[in-house]
C-alpha cells in the first residue's frame, strides 16, 4: 500500500458509476471527481473527515472491468508523527487518536489483516 491510501485516493469518473452513499445509492456522471477519505486523513482531522470502507460489488449484467495502478512515496522508516491537528482541537474537542508514524500505522495494518475493523481503533486514546 502506498501512503496515498492511507491520506486520500482521488478518482476520476470515466463512465457513469453508482456508488452507495449512506445507504443511498449515488450515480456519478462521467468526469466526476470522487475522493476517498483514508485512515490517517480521518486521523489528523480527529474525525472531521471520516474513511471510507472500500466494497466492490460487480455488475449483474456485463464485464466488469478494473485497472489497477500504483506508486510509492517510499515508505522508508521516517520518524515524522502523525496526530490530530493541534488548531482542531479545544477543551470541547479533545484528540481521539494517539499520534503514530505511517510506518507504524502500515506494520499495525499488514499485522491486522482484513478483518473488518479499522486500523484507527488500535490509535483511539
Amino acid at each position: 500500500m502506498t501512503s496515498s491510501q492511507f491520506f486520500y485516493k482521488i478518482i476520476l469518473v470515466a463512465s457513469r458509476l453508482c456508488i452507495r452513499i449512506s445507504g443511498s445509492m449515488c450515480i456519478l456522471r462521467p468526469g466526476a471527481l470522487l475522493i476517498n477519505i483514508g485512515d490517517l486523513l480521518q486521523l489528523i482531522s480527529n474525525d472531521k473527515f471520516i474513511s471510507v470502507e472500500h466494497r466492490v460489488l460487480a455488475n449483474r449484467a456485463g464485464p466488469r472491468v478494473s485497472v489497477a495502478s500504483f506508486f510509492s512515496t517510499n515508505l522508508a522508516p521516517n520518524s515524522r508523527l502523525y496526530g490530530p491537528i493541534k488548531e482542531l482541537l479545544s477543551e470541547e474537542s479533545l484528540p481521539k487518536y494517539r499520534e503514530t508514524t505511517v510506518s507504524d500505522y502500515v506494520t499495525y495494518f499488514n499485522h491486522k489483516g482484513l478483518d473488518g475493523t479499522s486500523a484507527l481503533l488500535h490509535f483511539k486514546l
